[in-house]
């Protein structure tokens, strides 16, 4: 499977050691750089992604590819699952999501993942310590209701979909007259919101394979810390092994 990151100088360290991560779960990583002249934030996020889908254009050769940043952890075996099932389906995939409040509804009814999901995600200390013990069904997840996917930090995108997305955030092609891109828009909205105009689904995998490490080097802003809470959760093809 074929990844390409986005990063910027100053960060070079993080992004080289997610890359040997991914090589973990059989993953080449293109990494591309964001120019020290160009100012931190949300356009200049958008034109390194730009670089990133046209060289995934001409070089990926697969069914999809990992648009992937620069500060992930990820367990190989269960990503290597993720994976298989991803380019079954052939649709976005999200194999990290911020665990937040809205997302009850998407969720099995399952009491674990409504406590799991029912604490704030920036509350860890007061997530209860049984969860963690669980054993979760592993698999895909159609987020149903969720129509707010933001964040980048690893998601399938299926080949044929790259082609439309560049355009979409070079060009403003959209099948939306309430849906346009932005130049200032980072890598993850203008995925949701280009997603979202063609009323194409989201999935994602659970447990998550991927961990946001957050790496606050050169960020811009102070925001909280965002996490995923179920990638510390056993699944049910993961007991066997022992993990």
């Amino acid at each position: 499977m074929q990844a390409v990151m986005i990063t910027m100088e100053g960060r070079e360290d993080s992004a080289f050691v997610t890359a040997e991560r991914l090589t973990g779960a059989d993953i080449s990583t293109e990494i591309f750089i964001q120019p020290k002249s160009w100012p931190v934030g949300g356009e200049s996020n958008n034109k390194n992604s730009v670089r990133a889908l046209a060289w995934a254009m001409k070089h990926v050769e697969g069914p999809g590819l990992l648009f992937v940043e620069d500060d992930i952890e990820i367990k190989p075996d269960r990503m290597k699952r993720a994976l298989a099932a991803a380019t079954g389906l052939a649709e976005v995939m999200y194999f990290y999501m911020h665990d937040i409040v809205p997302r009850t509804g998407n969720y099995p009814d399952e009491k674990i993942i409504h406590e799991m999901i029912k604490q704030d995600q920036y509350h860890k200390a007061r997530f209860p310590a049984w969860v963690e013990k669980q054993v979760f069904p592993e698999g895909v997840r159609l987020m149903k209701k969720d129509t707010r996917m933001f964040g980048a930090q690893c998601v399938y995108i299926p080949k044929p979909y790259v082609r439309f997305l560049h355009a979409h955030m070079t060009q403003g092609y959209t099948y939306s007259d309430k849906i346009k891109s932005k130049p200032t828009q980072a890598i993850d909205t203008s995925l949701n919101n280009w997603r979202a105009s063609n009323g194409l689904s989201a999935y994602t995998y659970l447990p998550h394979p991927v961990q946001h490490l957050q790496n606050r080097e050169r960020r811009e802003g102070g925001r909280r810390d965002v996490y995923s809470i179920s990638y510390n959760i056993v699944s049910d093809l993961e007991v066997g092994d022992g993990v």
